[in-house]
């Protein structure tokens, strides 16, 4: 699970998404490993439920395996939507122990990667907290903005053929997605 943790932390953080001029990928480590790994577990969780769904959809067409070499082509497009509630997360209940937002912000509630695109200083400001709970920076870093994009489309091409005893091989196949200034997936 760490690992596929970190695989997602490290795609979504190549992104340019995060190239915004008010933000920029080491914010999140500024409070330490365990917090940068929640905020950003947080903040891409949406996109990594809706590309595993639309990976894992439209793998069978028939139950019947094919007969020896036979075959199918099939031609598919899995849509994903997140849901309204996977677009925001409140960060005061993610757990974070060297982080806090900061008490002038205008709120506590952080746009998710498919979350909207607010006017700047419309996210929570976050401080970063010494080990005695006394703020060490603040206003240390303003939380990203969501992408806008709620909706992830994943065309494929999946050939099937059959073997003996009744198996058979799918391959499958997806095309890079470029999602504009939000990055290729």
């Amino acid at each position: 699970m760490k690992r596929f943790l970190f695989s997602i932390l490290t795609v979504f953080t190549s992104m340019t998404i995060f190239s915004q001029s008010r933000f920029v990928q080491t914010d999140f480590l500024i409070g330490g490993v365990g917090d940068a790994q929640k905020l950003m577990t947080a903040y891409v969780k949406p996109w990594a439920n809706m590309f595993g769904t639309s990976l894992s959809g439209g793998w069978y067409n028939t139950a019947r395996p094919h007969k020896l070499f036979g075959f199918d082509l099939t031609i598919t497009a899995n849509c994903v939507i997140a849901p309204s509630a996977e677009r925001t997360f409140n960060v005061n209940t993610i757990g974070l122990e060297h982080m806090q937002v900061n008490p002038g912000s205008p709120t506590s509630i952080a746009q998710t990667i498919a979350g909207n695109t607010l006017k700047e200083n419309d996210e929570p400001s976050m401080d970063v907290l010494k080990n005695d709970g006394t703020v060490a920076v603040a206003n240390a870093f303003q939380m990203p903005n969501g992408t806008g994009i709620p909706i992830t489309i994943l065309p494929m091409a999946q050939l099937g053929i059959g073997f003996i005893k009744g198996t058979e091989i799918m391959l499958r196949f997806s095309p890079p997605i470029n999602y504009g200034k939000s990055g290729t997936m």
